[in-house]
């Protein structure tokens, strides 16, 4: 790992190169605090929704505390909620869904310095250039007097505010709509950022009226290689194909979702749940997220079949798993120990050469299989 040394070298040359943006002297008063914080390196690198099985990771965000905190403030805040859904087309339990998830509805929302955080991220982490853009968003905001330095503090990713929004997604998306004459998403009361969440979720292109998606069950014939992401079919001819659907109009376009391979549940996706993916790309969080709306609506806990015999893969299984595909002809993209897009296309591409069910799953069996 890098020292404070190189750290502060760092810092003298993005001074230097960003006083096209700002100035000098507004800079270096920024940073006149900065540190350098090792442990979020650590912490970048075991993220929990990527290091749990899926289902003890939704066990974890979505619990009966949860859900009644969510139905309290349902009803608490229920005219700005309401007023909000107006403005925005998105349902007041899915902002407070995201809020329970992101910070607790308000309780955990960092207390990190969020400038240091996102130094040290674009010096040292996975996505520098990623970070880069962020700690110059962050500085934007700084320059612009949305918030105060010593207020201005996030998660340790540089996330912000109840529902945690990073730098840019505050400049592109936050909104002031209790018109106190500036977006506040740090103070104790969270409307400004339940508004901003809908605006980012509308602006992502958020289907009002439209729900996440549904359980659904699956004929025996139905043919998994139709699961792979990007296969969008209406509700209607999914059914034709196998899928017994309940509650979604049979007009709306999904795709098929299979968190835990064939084993597990499965779900009939709408466009909605990709926008919630885009708040965070995680398939754990985004059904998370949907569990815990349903349940602030007052559904029931749905009764999903995990397989939970299932050990789930290390990190360094993973990155054996993607080594093993792309020296098998099945590219991955990368072998970061992380199951993404580029790695379920690889798991699907060696099913299909090797007879096996295409459900894009990583299970230990299909691991055995590669590594024999």
């Amino acid at each position: 790992m890098k020292n404070n040394r190189e750290f502060e070298e760092w810092v003298f040359t993005f001074i230097a190169d960003k006083t096209h943006l700002f100035s000098e002297g507004f800079i270096r008063q920024a940073f006149s605090k900065i540190e350098f914080l090792p442990e979020i390196l650590q912490k970048d690198n075991n993220q929990t929704e990527h290091n749990l099985a899926i289902w003890t990771y939704i066990n974890r965000v979505v619990t009966h505390e949860r859900v009644k905190k969510g139905q309290y403030f349902l009803a608490s805040l229920k005219y700005d909620l309401n007023s909000i859904a107006k403005s925005y087309g998105v349902s007041p339990s899915i902002l407070l869904a995201i809020w329970g998830v992101e910070t607790s509805f308000g309780q955990i929302r960092g207390n990190r310095k969020v400038l240091s955080t996102l130094a040290t991220l674009a010096f040292d982490g996975r996505r520098r250039e990623f970070f880069v853009s962020e700690l110059i968003a962050a500085l934007t905001i700084l320059h612009l007097k949305f918030v105060n330095q010593e207020d201005f503090l996030g998660s340790w990713a540089g996330a912000m505010g109840h529902t945690q929004f990073m730098p840019s997604s505050y400049l592109s998306h936050a909104v002031d709509y209790d018109q106190d004459g500036v977006a506040d998403i740090w103070s104790e009361n969270p409307i400004d950022a339940l508004a901003s969440t809908a605006s980012y979720l509308k602006n992502n292109g958020w289907l009002s009226g439209v729900s996440w998606g549904e359980n659904v069950s699956i004929s025996q014939s139905f043919d998994f290689a139709l699961a792979a992401p990007g296969i969008t079919k209406t509700v209607s001819k999914w059914a034709k194909l196998g899928i017994i659907c309940k509650t979604l109009d049979k007009q709306i376009s999904g795709s098929i979702f299979l968190p835990a391979g064939v084993l597990g549940p499965k779900f009939l996706t709408t466009p909605n749940f990709e926008v919630i993916k885009t708040y965070n790309r995680s398939n754990a969080y985004a059904l998370g997220v949907a569990f815990l709306s349903d349940q602030i609506d007052g559904q029931s806990a749905p009764d999903l079949k995990w397989p939970e015999h299932e050990k789930p893969l290390m990190r360094s299984e993973i990155s054996e798993l993607q080594r093993l595909l792309t020296v098998k002809g099945c590219n991955t993209q990368g072998t970061d120990g992380i199951i993404g897009p580029n790695t379920e296309k690889a798991i699907r591409k060696f099913q299909k050469q090797n007879n096996l069910i295409q459900d894009g799953f990583p299970s230990i069996s299909f691991f055995k299989i590669l590594r024999s």
